[in-house]
């Protein structure tokens, strides 16, 4: 048997982590569209900056675990960063998310450790196929009228996903709908005015069994209180099932639109479906 001075470890594979940045203005004076893929931005107008260095100094414990179950998506991002208009990330932000779903057995992905992320992460996403986590609490929407801790995680200003307000034309880009988002009634007047009144009544029966159910008489309030914008005979019905005063009509956050009257139905409607 022969001894020896042991060898010294090889080097860990490592390499060099580069980015060529530039701003929209710097953009504008190239000949060619920096979203356009088949093109190639010349190091000569663009310098690369090495940012870092990436060294592989450890190979995984477990193929399977760390490797075949890893969920790369393009859509992982921290605050300060947010998408350009790329077609192909744009398409790759929604086909990549598609694929884990397919490939790693559902929405769950990532609850597997490898994926999962390294701080906590306060969000309303819960249940689903090969769900591992058990949240607690009442609530798992927003708004909520449930106080702590069933009200669940709030928005953080701070410490919480904001967007690049990126500037577009009008000012910069943001989270936001426009006004006609808040007409929340009209179409369903427009639907339950177009029903008969058999139709109607099936309507107000399923309403008044399912807030039925609901343990707070505030909220089954504010739901009558909602339906008075939608009708107010459909809204005096429900109330009356529920053995509730008819409460104040909710507020309206913004201008309503135009709703169709009910429409004239001659013999030859259809009383089917």
């Amino acid at each position: 048997m022969t001894c020896g001075t042991p060898s010294t470890p090889a080097t860990p594979p490592n390499g060099s982590s580069a980015s060529s940045c530039f701003d929209d203005d710097f953009a504008d004076r190239f000949d060619f569209d920096v979203l356009d893929a088949t093109k190639l931005i010349p190091e000569e107008l663009v310098p690369v900056v090495p940012i870092g260095r990436l060294v592989l100094d450890r190979v995984v414990d477990n193929f399977f675990a760390e490797t075949e179950q890893v969920a790369f998506c393009t859509q992982n991002v921290v605050p300060g960063i947010d998408f350009t208009n790329d077609p192909l990330l744009q398409g790759r932000n929604f086909s990549y998310l598609d694929t884990q779903i397919k490939r790693l057995g559902g929405p769950n992905f990532t609850h597997i450790p490898v994926n999962a992320p390294k701080c906590p992460v306060a969000h309303f996403q819960q249940d689903g196929h090969m769900a591992i986590t058990n949240p607690t609490g009442r609530a798992n929407y927003e708004p909520n009228s449930w106080s702590d801790p069933d009200r669940g995680p709030r928005e953080d200003p701070v410490t919480g996903f904001t967007t690049f307000p990126e500037e577009v034309p009008g000012g910069a880009k943001r989270r936001a709908r426009p006004e006609l988002f808040a007409d929340h009634y009209s179409q369903a007047r427009q639907f339950y005015v177009s029903q008969m009144p058999i139709e109607q009544q099936h309507i107000v029966n399923g309403f008044v069994f399912e807030l039925s159910k609901v343990e707070r008489p505030d909220i089954r309030a504010r739901m009558v209180a909602n339906l008075r914008n939608v009708d107010e005979g459909f809204a005096l019905l429900v109330a009356d099932g529920l053995g509730l005063d008819l409460p104040s009509a909710a507020r309206r956050p913004g201008p309503l639109s135009p709703t169709c009257p009910r429409r004239a139905r001659s013999a030859s409607w259809p009383t089917g479906r």
